[in-house]
């Protein structure tokens, strides 16, 4: 801007030569200067009249009424961005104030109550670290105009949010291609974030969570740590306590943040909810190979980190078989459409059976023992399209352990209760 005003200027006293007799550059000599000279005169004219003072005098109306122009727009600018610097400042003064405030506050409420100097060390970090996080990136509790958007807005909001981390998962990556009006809903209602200090144990050996969360992580590092056994660590894209979301699980060892951490955390009770309300099998057929596979597995090999992925996308690609023969189906759920909703009965016995004529290519599923919330899915598809029976049971008991064999100890299949009693 100053180059600008000090290239007019020189315009504006060459201009006025014309049309008057006198002129700032006859009076300064500025005639028989050389180029580099001329700039730097007008230059300095230009910077001196930013700060409110004429170093060089006009000579002509014209001039005059320029020099007035430019020191009134430097006024204004100049005061602009004092203001401008003074608010920043101000509101910086006030932020650490506040900040400091609250730390003296937890600081007094430490030595009131006489907590040790390590662990007041400790909460205070904490404290710290969560107040950086607020500022890094804004909770959602803080967005005032987040609470008045429209409830579907906002669930395209979570789930853009939500789903980078979500849908590393398989099942969920699979899931969301078939039903995504399910997926929205769970990252809409199912999803919190939660960060951890180091040295924070997020749950520890041989504990029930009284609200059954599965883990994201997100950022930082943790160590997982079972009896007799090396630690793991568990780092960023790695999922933890996937049983929770098809069975009642104990948790099989301890877990601890090394660094700064921060998770995504599914709700399991809300998951089910979800899910439980659209009539699809695929979580059903999951859910029952999932835990068939952990049946499977030894007393050593149970553990709250993920299975390995060749696993997971086993049980995946067997939720999801290859669908054949649609039309010659669509055919045979028309034929038996009224028959199998007269036979669909409920009776609250101990375990499910459920027997299913062929449709979209698969086979007799036969006896499966399914959690009690996944039913629902299976009742009404088949009194929607399929020829299907289907027995519904009260909640299902703890597991039974059966005598062990060569390999160490099993659960019984009867039930999906807890994997370890």
């Amino acid at each position: 801007m100053a180059h600008v005003f000090a290239c007019l200027w020189y315009r504006v006293g060459v201009e006025m030569r014309v049309v008057s007799s006198e002129s700032w550059i006859d009076s300064e000599g500025v005639d028989g200067m050389d180029l580099a000279n001329r700039f730097s005169i007008c230059f300095y004219w230009s910077l001196a009249a930013f700060s409110g003072d004429a170093v060089i005098l006009p000579y002509n109306l014209g001039e005059r009424i320029f020099t007035s122009a430019v020191l009134f727009l430097a006024f204004v600018v100049s005061a602009s961005v004092v203001g401008g610097i003074t608010t920043s400042m101000t509101r910086l003064q006030i932020i650490n104030s506040e900040r400091s405030s609250k730390l003296a506050v937890l600081r007094r409420f430490l030595v009131d109550h006489g907590i040790s100097r390590p662990l007041a060390v400790r909460v205070q970090r904490n404290a710290q670290h969560a107040m950086a996080e607020q500022k890094a990136k804004a909770p959602e509790s803080s967005v005032e105009l987040l609470t008045i958007i429209s409830t579907p807005v906002l669930m395209e909001v979570h789930f853009e949010i939500h789903s980078r981390v979500l849908l590393a998962h398989p099942f969920m990556l699979a899931y969301n291609d078939i039903n995504p009006a399910g997926m929205r809903k769970v990252c809409h209602q199912g999803i919190s974030m939660l960060s951890l200090h180091s040295k924070d144990i997020l749950f520890s050996d041989m504990e029930v969570s009284e609200t059954p969360r599965m883990f994201f992580v997100i950022s930082g590092r943790f160590c997982y740590q079972q009896n007799k056994k090396n630690p793991v660590f568990v780092d960023r894209g790695s999922w933890m306590c996937e049983p929770v979301l098809w069975t009642r699980w104990t948790h099989w060892g301890t877990l601890r943040a090394v660094t700064e951490t921060r998770l995504l955390i599914l709700d399991a009770g809300k998951f089910q909810e979800t899910i439980g309300n659209f009539p699809t099998d695929h979580a059903m057929l999951y859910a029952h190979d999932f835990v068939d596979w952990l049946n499977g597995q030894t007393l050593d090999q149970y553990t709250d980190l993920a299975a390995k992925k060749d696993d997971i996308l086993d049980m995946v690609f067997r939720a999801w078989p290859v669908e054949e023969d649609i039309e010659e189906d669509d055919e045979e759920f028309e034929i038996d459409r009224e028959r199998s909703i007269d036979l669909v009965k409920f009776k609250r016995t101990g375990t499910v059976s459920m027997t299913a004529d062929r449709w979209s290519g698969r086979s007799l599923l036969g006896r499966m023992p399914v959690p009690h919330w996944l039913i629902e899915p299976c009742y009404r598809l088949s009194e929607c399209c399929s020829s299907m029976l289907c027995r519904r049971t009260a909640p299902f008991q703890s597991a039974q352990v059966v005598p062990a064999e060569p390999g160490g100890r099993r659960v019984s299949t009867q039930s999906l209760g807890s994997i370890r009693s």
